[in-house]
Order: C-alpha cells, then structure tokens, then sequence
C-alpha cells in the first residue's frame, strides 16, 4: 500500500544531481530523509509552499527544530495520493534545484 508512494519519491529523487543533495531509502520508517549539499533546507521549504506544497518545516529532524548546516528536510510520502505525490515530487525537485543555483 505505501511502497509505491515510497518508488514514486525515489524515481524522482533520482533525477537530482549529487551536488544538489541525496537520500535515504529508510528500513522501516514513513520517512525519507534529505539532505542538501548546501545549506538551503529553509529555501527549498519556502519554494514549495510557494507552490502549494507543505513540507516539514527545516530543522524538524534536530532538537528545538533547530538545524545548524539549514541541510535536512524529512519527505512523507504516504500522506498524500500517487498522483499528488508525483505532482509534489516534481515541485520539491525544481525548488531542490532553484534553491541550489541561488545559493
């Protein structure tokens, strides 16, 4: 049931370039996790909500939310439909990019 959510996320991932940021593939969490090359966490946030999509905020993996390199965000995938999903992938990876050649 969310292992087809989880492919969606990891197809589109994939179309990152490593100086951009890479991913964890969890074992057994409902998260992946993403960290950025740059610190542009807060960036890639603000970008996709800009475009309608909600991510955890930045810095929600350390305590006080508080992330000292603004380079992790955390993506669920099994929160919203296959096609929404493919549709908020494709945002977070353009914002990914934008975020990346500003900063």
């Amino acid at each position: 049931l969310i292992r087809p959510k989880f492919e969606i996320a990891y197809k589109a991932l994939e179309k990152l370039d490593k100086d951009v940021g890479e991913y964890s593939q969890p074992t057994g969490g409902y998260f992946i996790t993403f960290k950025s090359q740059k610190p542009i966490a807060s960036k890639i946030v603000e970008l996709c909500k800009e475009a309608g999509v909600l991510l955890t905020p930045a810095g929600a993996t350390h305590p006080y939310g508080k992330d000292p390199k603004n380079n992790t965000l955390r993506i669920a995938p099994t929160f919203i439909s296959e096609k929404e999903l493919e549709i908020a992938m494709d945002v977070f990876i353009t914002a990914a990019q934008i975020a990346h050649n500003q900063g």
